[in-house]
C-alpha cells in the first residue's frame, strides 16, 4: 500500500511539474510585448512597419489598426466579429531579423455604416488605402492568454 502512494504521488509530481505547456499556458498571461508600430514615407508611398522589440519570437500575430475613426485588421472583415478572416504572420525578434515593411494597405480591411443590421448585404467592406495618418495598432499573439500590445503608429526612426 505504501509503494503505491509513493508511486502514484511520484507520477502526479511527474505529470504536474514536467508539463512544458501548462507552463507556458501559465506563463503567457504575464507575457510583456515590447512592440514598435511605425511609418516611413509620404502619403501612398507610406509602408508600415510592426517590430518585435522582444527576446522571443510572436506567434499567429492578429494586427489591427485604426485610422479615421475606423478600425482596419489585417485579413478579410465579416459582417460579425465571428466570420472575419484575419491573416496571421509570425515575427521574429527584431535583434534577429529586422521586420519586412508592409507596402500593401489594401491587405487591411474594415466595415463601413451599414444600411440595416437585417440586410443580407451588410456593411460594406471597406480596404484601407494607405498606411498615411494611421493614429494607432493593435497586436495579438495567437497563444493563451492572449497577450496584447496598443500604442500609437509614429514615424520611424
Amino acid at each position: 500500500m505504501l509503494k503505491n502512494t509513493v508511486f502514484l504521488i511520484a507520477m502526479t509530481c511527474l505529470i504536474s511539474c514536467g508539463s512544458s505547456s501548462k507552463s507556458l499556458s501559465k506563463d503567457s498571461d504575464n507575457i510583456h510585448l515590447d512592440a514598435e508600430v511605425c511609418t516611413e514615407g509620404e502619403a501612398r508611398s507610406t509602408v508600415l512597419f510592426v517590430r518585435n522589440n522582444n527576446d522571443f519570437e510572436w506567434k499567429d500575430v492578429d494586427l489591427r489598426l485604426a485610422k479615421g475613426g475606423k478600425n482596419y485588421l489585417l485579413g478579410l472583415a465579416g459582417m460579425h466579429v465571428t466570420d472575419s478572416r484575419i491573416d496571421t504572420f509570425d515575427l521574429p525578434p527584431q535583434s534577429t531579423t529586422l521586420a519586412p515593411p508592409f507596402k500593401d494597405a489594401t491587405k487591411f480591411t474594415g466595415r463601413g455604416e451599414g444600411i440595416r443590421k437585417d440586410s443580407t448585404h451588410g456593411a460594406p467592406l471597406i480596404r484601407l488605402s494607405n498606411f498615411s495618418n494611421i493614429e494607432s495598432a493593435t497586436i495579438k499573439l495567437g497563444i493563451p492568454g492572449q497577450p496584447t500590445w496598443v500604442g500609437p503608429v509614429t514615424k520611424c526612426n
